[in-house]
């Protein structure tokens, strides 16, 4: 799994150091448009959002949904090499709770932090032509990530919980960006 992430780290630190070309048009003909070369500080962006958490698993139909639901609050920092591929960072975090018992008197929980790495590609843009001032884009994404979590509570005894537990993530979404202003 360290390769691949390293693997990773190279292919989007090989497209940072590629966007970095003088200013000024491209004569390229790239898929139905061209565009304006930027330099390596343009076209960065920034980002936050929430999104929820719900558990489907064993008894979680005894639990009220409002109450397997959790909030997962996120920040973001990305660039756009051209208006096609970009690729962004990600940290998100938050609480998730499980239901193990009938009834949904046993619900346990713990807390969460994770960063990701994203590949961006706007579909919109590439299959038709780019137009800046465009209010709907939808991209697709990519990456790889870790998840740090700790603080179980409620846990069985049956389960051998350790205090805290790091995983590899494969991330794999959708972005619906819709444009509402200048």
């Amino acid at each position: 799994m360290k390769k691949i992430s390293i693997l990773f780290l190279f292919v989007a630190i090989a497209g940072i150091i590629s966007a970095q070309n003088n200013d000024g048009y491209s004569t390229d003909v790239v898929r139905k448009t061209t565009f304006k070369k930027n330099g390596f500080w343009d076209n960065w962006f920034i980002g936050a959002g929430a999104g929820a958490n719900i558990y489907f698993g064993d008894k979680d139909a005894d639990a009220k949904f409002f109450r397997r639901l959790t909030v997962t609050p996120n920040f973001q920092l990305g660039t756009w090499f051209n208006p096609y591929y970009g690729a962004r960072v990600k940290l998100s975090g938050g609480t998730n709770i499980h239901t193990f018992n009938n009834n949904a008197n046993i619900m346990s929980r713990q807390r969460y932090v994770g960063a990701e790495m994203n590949f961006l590609w706007n579909v919109t843009d590439y299959l038709g032509h780019y137009n800046a001032s465009r209010v709907y884009n939808f991209i697709p994404y990519v990456g790889m990530g870790w998840v740090y979590t700790w603080d179980y509570k409620n846990m069985p005894e049956t389960f051998d919980v350790p205090h805290h537990v790091n995983s590899a993530t494969v991330d794999l979404g959708m972005i619906h960006r819709f444009r509402f202003s200048e």
